[in-house]
């Protein structure tokens, strides 16, 4: 039998904190565009980007942990896994 398992971090937090925290690390590594590239297009938003911005899901990773990853996990929240992610690649994004 196939299981199936939620994957997320030790630290759920709101999609916008996330983004907020990666739009900082960015700036502070001077990775951020100077200008913002201007939408081609006034359309409106669909039903689920509108989702996406309010969206509130919690994700436990507990099983997910015991089964798959017993010794835990290599970046345990998002923090660390972006940072690390930024680690690798900075200087191929200058």
């Amino acid at each position: 039998s196939c299981k199936r398992y939620n994957l997320a971090d030790d630290n759920p937090a709101p999609r916008n904190e996330v983004m907020a925290f990666g739009h900082e690390l960015l700036d502070d590594s001077n990775l951020l565009p100077s200008e913002r590239p201007k939408p081609s297009s006034r359309r409106r938003p669909s039903e689920r980007e509108k989702r996406r911005k309010t969206d509130k899901k919690r994700v436990e990773n507990k099983r997910m942990k015991e089964s798959l990853l017993p010794e835990g996990l290599l970046y345990p929240t998002y923090r660390e896994g972006l940072k690390a992610v930024l680690d690798i690649n900075k200087e191929k994004w200058r």
